[in-house]
């Protein structure tokens, strides 16, 4: 009766560790997306920008992004909040794409143009 309690935890020690890797290995795929655009809205209450971009045909789109409090924004190596972002900033944004999910991306870095020079990607 020992022996089965054992070796049942033993296998159930086996299935849990197994299972702990498979969902590390799913997250570790997941590769940061750049845009490079420029801000059209910041929207103080929902804490979102919109950023206008161009596709690889060169089309004109926008896409929203989330900006919470682990998003990291910059301009000339200086850390700025959402109130220091303005329409007409350039931008890099730095997101994670989940395929999985509808919710509007949140933004991981927000690199903002610095004053007086042009963006280069660089990415």
């Amino acid at each position: 009766m020992k022996r089965a309690i054992l070796v049942f935890f033993i296998l159930l020690s086996f299935i849990i560790l197994s299972a702990n890797d498979s969902f590390s290995y799913a997250q570790e795929k997941i590769e940061a997306s750049y845009i490079k655009g420029t801000i059209t809205g910041v929207d103080f209450i929902k804490s979102t920008i919109t950023i206008q971009y161009s596709d690889k045909e060169g089309n004109n789109k926008e896409i929203k992004f989330r900006v919470t409090g682990h998003t990291k924004i910059t301009r000339n190596d200086l850390r700025l909040e959402i109130k220091d972002i303005h329409k007409e900033d350039e931008a890099i944004v730095e997101y994670y794409n989940d395929p999985m999910s509808f919710e509007v991306p949140e933004a991981n870095q927000v690199n903002l143009k610095p004053s007086g020079s042009s963006i280069s990607s660089g990415y």
